[in-house]
């Protein structure tokens, strides 16, 4: 079953959460910043994780460079395919095969402190992999209504 499937129940439920100011551990990051967040609509919720459970479907399928049609042309401009691929490689071959993935939660921002702005989707995931639980943020940007990765992130926790 798709996240996306397990998520469109909780979808109707975020819009009610108000916008404010959120202690959050960004990607790459040990310590806790403050970003303004808020829930994404539901329909930029839908769309968010179609792009998530593609790129999801695209890493179990075995492909080299999952989610790379999926990345943003910024990106592009600054992470090569070959780096793409090499991160992939090493979650693999660190933490064997993606057995599953589930959503933790997704929120809305429109900065982050690398300097991304913009409408900005962090979806939040836990993945169980053959030797190691992970942590998978996938950042996601709209470029004239269409959801594209910004960036991938991972942190083992357990």
């Amino acid at each position: 079953m798709s996240i996306l499937i397990k998520v469109l129940s909780l979808a109707l439920f975020s819009t009610f959460v108000f916008a404010g100011e959120e202690k959050v551990t960004l990607p790459n990051s040990t310590k806790q910043q403050n970003i303004k967040t808020w829930a994404p609509t539901p329909l930029e919720l839908q769309n968010a994780l179609k792009v998530t459970n593609e790129f999801i479907s695209e890493y179990k399928e075995g492909n080299s460079s999952p989610g790379w049609d999926l990345v943003s042309d910024d990106l592009k401009g600054s992470v090569s395919k070959d780096e793409w691929e090499a991160v992939f490689s090493v979650l693999k071959n660190s933490y064997g095969e993606r057995k599953s993935s589930e959503f933790n939660r997704a929120i809305k921002t429109n900065k982050l402190p690398s300097g991304l702005a913009g409408d900005i989707i962090l979806v939040i995931l836990i993945a169980e992999f053959e030797k190691e639980k992970i942590g998978e943020t996938l950042t996601l940007i709209s470029k004239n209504g269409v959801w594209y990765l910004a960036s991938y992130n991972y942190q083992v926790i357990g």
